[in-house]
């Protein structure tokens, strides 16, 4: 079963997971900052990087 380039609901809600996880783990308010910027500059709608949006 080949899964490159498909994202189910459980992969969504880990890819989540991880990147409230890794936001959390950043020392500085200016990283955390850099890091919501940096994933809103490429969160284009209906991406896993929209769906991270939402949950930070």
């Amino acid at each position: 079963q080949n899964r490159m380039g498909k994202m189910e609901e459980e992969d969504k809600i880990l890819f989540c997971i991880a990147g409230v996880n890794f936001r959390n783990q950043l020392q500085s308010d200016e990283q955390k900052q850099a890091f919501f910027n940096t994933i809103r500059s490429v969160a284009l709608p209906h991406t896993p990087y929209a769906d991270l949006l939402h949950c930070l």
